[in-house]
């Protein structure tokens, strides 16, 4: 088989295995709703064996990147709450670790950390990304949230929060508890940024800088599921994410949205996070400064990868913010 046909072969794969995952979770929303709760367990254990099988199709997905649900103290009982995680781009589900497991701890709730399309693989896989793709994996994982708790808290970090905004204005069937986000991509900091949008600023990106970027990490964790190195090209269908979002009517979104940033963030602009926050005229909105992060970069604010001191000051925060909810 030659390399083309091997190609077109995997995609034609990777497309099969997606609608079949779309359709499994559309069965299993019809089934949880339908049973009985006696029966709950054995659906459950049927969704992640799903979840499981879609993510096996690939071979190059980082170990601790895939897809996953972590069940409150390993049972397969849906939570009251559940979490549904949305890294950012170049990320994977351990971008805040291990900040998401706690707060999952303290609400005894149940966690789906998603794995945007092209993510936790390889440099090359990133080219897999688009825009279509992130929503559906954004729809996805809300759904599942729905299956395996009453109500779904939705957590973004960057791009991630971004993909969060853009679920949160859809139609009701979609509306979660509470949105906590964290470092939103709403505007690159970068002036130069757009220019990739446009093929000839692209072209020229390239001539100036080669076909890839890279970063250098922080430490191992951060190597290992940061995707440090991918063509430049991947970074486009982000851009066209933030752009997308940027026309959406906030105004018209319910979901209570806290809002955490740092005001020397370099990766994003944090005016433009100002002012989206205000354009959340329909709901509770918190906007809260995050100044003790020791991130370089300011961005990735706690976590295992820049800032393992800080985990405990995130997690009161948000636990904070949902308890005024309930008030």
């Amino acid at each position: 088989m030659t390399p083309i046909n091997a190609a077109k072969k995997n995609t034609t794969s990777n497309m099969v295995s997606h609608f079949n995952y779309y359709w499994l979770l559309q069965l299993f929303a019809v089934a949880l709703a339908c049973s009985a709760p006696t029966t709950h367990a054995n659906d459950l254990t049927s969704l992640e064996d799903s979840i499981n099988a879609a993510e096996a199709h690939f071979d190059d997905i980082i170990d601790g990147a895939e897809k996953n649900i972590r069940w409150h103290q390993n049972q397969l009982i849906k939570t009251e709450y559940s979490i549904v995680y949305l890294h950012g781009f170049s990320a994977s589900r351990q971008e805040l670790n291990p900040l998401v497991d706690e707060l999952a701890d303290e609400l005894a709730a149940n966690v789906f950390y998603a794995r945007l399309r092209g993510h936790g693989r390889s440099a090359d896989a990133m080219l897999d990304g688009n825009v279509a793709a992130w929503q559906q994996d954004t729809l996805d994982a809300f759904k599942i949230g729905q299956l395996i708790g009453e109500k779904v808290i939705l957590i973004g970090t960057s791009t991630g929060a971004t993909l969060a905004t853009w679920l949160n204005s859809q139609s009701n069937s979609t509306q979660a508890a509470a949105s906590i986000l964290i470092s939103p991509n709403f505007k690159v900091k970068s002036r130069s940024a757009s220019m990739v949008q446009w093929r000839l600023g692209l072209w020229l990106a390239k001539q100036l800088n080669g076909d890839y970027h890279s970063f250098k990490p922080h430490n191992e964790f951060h190597a290992k599921y940061w995707t440090e190195r991918y063509p430049l090209d991947a970074v486009v269908p982000m851009l066209d994410l933030v752009d997308l979002v940027e026309e959406i009517d906030k105004s018209s979104i319910k979901v209570p949205q806290l809002i955490v940033y740092s005001p020397n963030d370099q990766v994003v602009d944090v005016n433009k996070i100002k002012q989206v926050s205000m354009q959340f005229t329909g709901t509770k909105v918190s906007l809260v400064p995050f100044t003790s992060s020791k991130d370089p970069a300011q961005h990735v604010l706690v976590g295992d990868s820049s800032s393992p001191n800080e985990v405990a000051d995130m997690r009161a925060l948000i636990i904070d913010f949902l308890r005024t909810l309930e008030r």
